[in-house]
Formats: C-alpha cells, sequence, structure tokens
C-alpha cells in the first residue's frame, strides 16, 4: 500500500531537454491513466463510505446549484471499514439502489480515493518549462517516491500556480495510487452499469466541498479562519481554510463508530440498532446521555489536538468560525457542546444552502440528510470548472 506522505519536495531545474524527452515518452502512458483532474461533463459524485453509498448529480445554471438527484443507501455491517471495501458485491448492489432510487440517468461518475492509498506531494519546479518538459520531470520525481514499479502506478500532476516567495516557479501536485486499487473501485461502478470517468482523492474532494459552506459564514467573519470538522464512521477530517484557501488538513481515525460500540457494550443494543439510534437522532434518552457525554468529550480531545497541531506552526493561535459536517453532526447538541468548549461559534454545515431542489426530491429527507453529502457534493463538483 502506499502511504500518505505531504512533505514538500524541490525539483532541479538542469535537466538536459534530450533527457526530459525521453523520460516523457517512458512515462507517457501513465500521465492519461488517470484521471484525478480537469473534467468538464454531467457527473455522478459516488461517495462510498463506512454505513453507506452516497450519490448525488447536479445541476448549474451560472453560479446556482441545482440537486438533480440524489440518494443514501445503508451498507451492511461490515461491508467496508477504515476505508476498506470487504463486500464489494454488497457495494456494487448499494450503487445500483443509489442509482434507480435516485432517479439518476447521468452515465459517468466521480469517485474518491481514500487518503491513505494515495501518495500526494507538491514539487517546486521551473515556470517556464514546457508541458512535455513539466511531464517528463514529474515523473522522474516520481520514481524516486513510489516504491513500486512504476507500471503498476497510476499517476497524475496538476498545476497549482506560482510559488509566492519565488515567482519563477510553480507548485505541481504529484498525486500517484496502485493501478489495482483504482480498478477495484472502477469495478464496483461498471457492476451497475455507469462509467468512472474522474477519480479524485478523499483530502482534495473535501476541500472543494468545503467552498459550499461559505454561504453559512457570517459575514463579518467571511475573511477570517474558519474549521470544517467532518465526522465519519471511522475517520473524523478537519479542514481549516481562509479566504477559500486551504491552511490546513487532517485526518485522524477517529469517529461515530467509538460510539456505535459504546451503545452495544454499555447499553447493550445491536450493532445495527446502535446505528440506528445515530441516524434517527434518537440519543436523547437519558440512559443515552452518559454514553454520549463520554464519547463528546472523547471527540472534543481529538479536535483539541488537531487545532493544536495547527496553531503549532505559528502563523495562527484560533479559528473564527467552526462548521461540523459528517454523521457525527447529527448528534444531539453536538454543536453547542463544542461551541461552549471550543469558545468559538460552531454550526452544522448545510452544503446545500441556497441551491434550488429538483421537484422530485423529498427535502425534508434532503436537509437532515445534507451534512452526510459532503464528499458526494465535491465529487458532483468535478463536473463544472471549479
Amino acid at each position: 500500500m502506499i502511504s500518505d506522505n505531504n512533505q514538500t519536495l524541490t525539483s532541479s531545474s538542469s535537466k538536459k531537454p534530450s533527457l526530459i524527452e525521453n523520460l516523457s515518452a517512458k512515462f507517457e502512458h501513465l500521465i492519461t491513466s488517470l484521471p484525478f483532474f480537469a473534467k468538464n461533463q454531467p457527473l455522478a459524485g459516488i461517495d462510498i463510505s463506512s454505513t453507506a453509498v452516497k450519490l448525488v448529480v447536479l445541476g448549474r445554471n451560472r453560479s446556482k446549484y441545482t440537486i438533480k438527484n440524489y440518494a443514501v443507501v445503508k451498507l451492511p455491517s461490515g461491508a467496508v471499514s477504515e476505508k476498506t471495501i470487504h463486500q464489494p458485491d454488497a457495494v456494487a448492489e448499494a450503487i445500483k439502489h443509489a442509482i434507480v432510487e435516485s432517479g439518476c440517468k447521468v452515465t459517468n461518475a466521480a469517485i474518491a480515493m481514500p487518503n491513505a492509498d494515495v501518495i500526494s506531494k507538491t514539487i517546486q519546479m521551473e515556470a517556464n518549462l514546457s508541458e512535455r518538459e513539466l511531464e517528463g520531470l514529474v515523473e522522474f520525481e516520481a520514481e524516486k517516491y513510489i516504491h513500486h514499479p512504476m507500471e503498476n502506478v497510476s499517476l497524475d500532476f496538476h498545476s497549482m500556480g506560482k510559488v509566492v516567495w519565488n515567482p519563477e516557479q510553480i507548485n505541481v501536485l504529484l498525486v500517484a495510487t496502485l493501478t489495482t486499487k483504482i480498478a477495484d473501485r472502477v469495478a464496483l461502478a461498471s457492476k451497475a452499469d455507469i462509467n468512472v470517468s474522474v477519480v479524485d482523492v478523499e483530502s482534495n474532494v473535501m476541500t472543494n466541498a468545503v467552498s459550499l459552506l461559505m454561504k453559512q459564514v457570517p459575514e463579518h467573519l467571511s475573511s477570517g479562519v474558519i474549521a470544517v470538522f467532518d465526522i465519519g464512521a471511522t475517520t473524523t477530517t478537519v479542514n481549516i481554510m481562509q479566504n477559500n484557501v486551504s491552511l490546513y488538513s487532517h485526518e485522524e481515525a477517529f469517529g461515530t463508530a467509538q460510539l456505535t460500540t459504546a451503545l452495544q457494550e454499555e447499553a447493550g443494543l445491536s450493532f445495527e440498532a446502535a446505528q440506528d439510534l445515530q441516524i434517527s437522532r434518537g440519543l436523547t434518552g437519558f440512559q443515552f446521555a452518559k454514553i454520549l457525554h463520554t464519547y463528546q468529550e472523547s471527540l472534543l480531545a481529538q479536535l483539541q489536538a488537531i487545532l493544536q497541531l495547527f496553531f503549532s506552526a505559528g502563523e495562527y493561535n484560533k479559528v473564527d468560525y467552526i462548521l461540523v459536517s459528517g454523521g457525527g453532526s447529527v448528534l444531539p447538541d453536538l454543536s453547542t457542546f463544542l461551541a461552549d468548549k471550543l469558545l468559538t461559534p460552531v454550526e452544522i454545515a448545510n452544503p446545500i444552502k441556497g441551491m434550488a431542489i429538483a421537484s422530485q426530491i423529498d427535502v425534508d429527507l434532503l436537509q437532515r440528510d445534507a451534512p452526510v453529502l459532503m464528499l458526494a457534493l465535491g465529487l458532483a463538483l468535478r463536473g463544472f470548472d471549479i
């Protein structure tokens, strides 16, 4: 497995043209093998999480988006755990159900690779390189850091603009994963008669999706430091932004699964019953209060530790506003609890705020599910020039 490593690399600009040409020819088949970036077509965003398959199709009229189709289909227990798919047939069946339930007619989809299966590196390169020269040098660097035969690796890169402290260089994002990892997920969609035309990385998708939340931020805080806590079943991701620019991103192996386990052990519930209580917002009874409070305290400790890592860099010492998304956001009084403890305004994320909704969609159900649709929405956004 390729490990996630976000260290920054520096590439030399002294490569000879003949070497660049040779490198480009050597790796030309890889350049087109991994469609991480730049697409422009209607897409079904398909998010495969530990608990459900979520599907979203967006339309756009100028700057306004429309939810055209959506569905959330629950997965059997154990079908997916820690981002690994253990029951592919069950996941493929859930994708089929999501397509039927949503009424989706789009045949192309965007999916995301888990961060743990991907290597992402930012490389500084000379700004005056041609596209072919850039391809060659990117591949040359990739071969140094990917400890697998390159014929087994799918690879892509994307120019991120000029380096702030050196305008003669550009930042280039290199993304790579084992081809078999992609093939396994693409095969699931194929079983549901849908074609995967875009493969992205969860961290990149979440950053794009966070842009949808900025309408929730009070105007007087819109230029402040905004943190988004996405609390999933097995993973909590923190994205910190300012003026729609990502400042920091961190993923921690902690989620609502810990609460599910506690409910099983201390309240004597089955796994399914414990999950259903969380989804239905049924944890308001006295018998669950202690379990919920213990979980909230553990979650708080995780979030405080992540924030401290961000603050330790020295440039920032606070966040101005917090948005909470993911399945954990539905827990009773979570926003109030976090606001009191972190001394920061906290609101539950509503990524569909300001969007139009197709007439066939149950608006109340969509509003309930909105916080768990972040990744699916971010993937659907890949159908547009964002």
